[in-house]
């Protein structure tokens, strides 16, 4: 793994990167609005917030990411993609313009859940100054040794369509992710996403103090498929014994790329669990693209002896439509379950890969085969999956738990008992005949 991993030498500064990380943040600002209270400032929102995994109800993609300045301040970072903002010129200087709000509110979980800092932040976002990304920050009052809840609501103030999200604020360690900042060697830019692919060349910076060290382990992916939801027994945990394990000199200047498929973690100590990771899921990931590909995530509706003859199979292109127009001899009709099935691995790959791939999770396995849920309930620790309107008979619901995980925020296990109804087998047996599950037009 030692000569797998790429090391690349360039010269240039620190303080070079991080004045590039200040010039992306508030490029194209012309004016900020900062409103922050001690108190909790109100923030709308849905109870329902169905739409996160909806692709067609949610119109902005922000990714975050929060960085630990001192012992009394965080900074919460938020990556906004103009071109899914909307702009008009409805402004008194008659330009194309966006107008970006963030409402925020810290909740201290170490001394019960209080309120310690909340507000509002507005950017407009003139179009000629729009690049690919636009980086906003925002300072919070977070103290050493405490554990927070970051609420955070961004909203396009002119369309009015906003996405909420909870952020775990942890500075109980200065060895954990937050307090490392990624460059991409490329572009220059922070990286919010810890999914990477072989080309990548990313700078990792540890800014608090100094070192001379960087600790690299690595871990293969022996992830399990879930079971279906009616087996009670819940699925496993990652093996957190690495298969590899390295050091390399650390450096401002230093570029890491990691080409061989698994989970790597880049950690300042060599005994503690704990750094930054970074997942390698393959070239095309979220999509799916090979036939070998296609196969695997068939496992939800598939016997293992079918599974096993698709992968073995010497031309699985052939095999994959053929599993697919036994399900209806309707050729339009196969291309269509194939595309409604395989958006839903891919978008489950993008909003629940941990790590492991999204479609591999118990989240994942619940999305693909009955949908996107009608109602999503969720806070820092749990959410809630509900199928099926009010009006409708009958209504499935499904629990998820957060799991406390050194490498990722997005672990969620399914809380498996006896009385829930799952409708699995009338889901499994709808696909295999050619229909995909609607419970809306299931009558008890």
């Amino acid at each position: 793994m030692r000569k797998k991993l790429l090391i690349f030498r360039k010269d240039y500064l620190l303080i070079k990167i991080m004045r590039r990380i200040i010039y992306i943040v508030f490029i194209g600002l012309v004016t900020v609005l900062l409103l922050s209270c001690k108190t909790a400032y109100r923030i709308r929102q849905d109870n329902n917030l169905a739409y996160i995994y909806n692709p067609g109800k949610a119109t902005i993609h922000p990714r975050y990411k929060v960085y630990h300045d001192n012992d009394n301040q965080s900074t919460l970072f938020v990556k906004v993609y103009p071109v899914e903002l909307l702009f008009n010129m409805a402004n008194p200087e008659g330009i194309y313009r966006a107008e970006l709000g963030l409402y925020y509110r810290l909740y201290d979980l170490t001394v019960g859940r209080i309120v310690v800092d909340s507000g509002f932040v507005k950017y407009p976002v003139s179009m000629h100054n729009v690049k690919r990304e636009f980086i906003a920050s925002i300072p919070i009052k977070a103290e050493k040794a405490h554990t927070y809840n970051l609420e955070v609501v961004v909203r396009d103030i002119l369309r009015n369509k906003a996405v909420q999200v909870f952020i775990t604020v942890d500075k109980t360690s200065e060895y954990n992710y937050q307090n490392f900042i990624v460059i991409d060697h490329k572009s220059g830019a922070q990286v919010f996403n810890p999914v990477v692919d072989s080309s990548l060349a990313l700078s990792i910076l540890y800014p608090k103090k100094e070192i001379d060290t960087l600790y690299i382990r690595y871990f293969k992916d022996k992830s399990k498929i879930p079971d279906p939801p009616s087996f009670l027994i819940p699925s496993g945990s990652m093996d957190l014994e690495p298969d590899s394990a390295w050091s390399i000199p650390y450096s401002d200047t230093s570029i890491l790329k990691f080409p061989v498929h698994g989970l790597y973690q880049v950690g300042i100590s060599p005994d503690r669990l704990e750094g930054i990771s970074f997942s390698y899921f393959g070239e095309y990931f979220p999509s799916v693209k090979t036939p070998e590909e296609m196969i695997k995530p068939l496992v939800y509706l598939a016997t293992q002896n079918e599974i096993n003859r698709l992968l073995n199979d010497p031309t699985p292109k052939l095999a994959v439509d053929d599993f697919w127009l036994e399900s209806t001899s309707d050729i339009e009709k196969a291309r269509e379950l194939i595309r409604i099935y395989y958006n839903r691995v891919l978008y489950a790959n993008y909003f629940f890969a941990s790590y492991k791939e999204g479609w591999k999770t118990d989240r994942g396995m619940i999305y693909i085969v009955y949908g996107p849920p009608d109602e999503v309930f969720k806070n820092d620790e749990e959410e809630k999956w509900i199928f099926g309107t009010k009006k409708s008979s009958p209504r499935i619901s499904f629990a998820f738990t957060k799991v406390n995980n050194p490498f990722t925020q997005n672990d969620f296990k399914l809380r498996r008992n006896a009385e829930t109804k799952t409708m699995w087998d009338q889901a499994v047996t709808s696909w295999r005949s050619g229909n995909t599950f609607e419970i809306n037009q299931i009558k008890e």
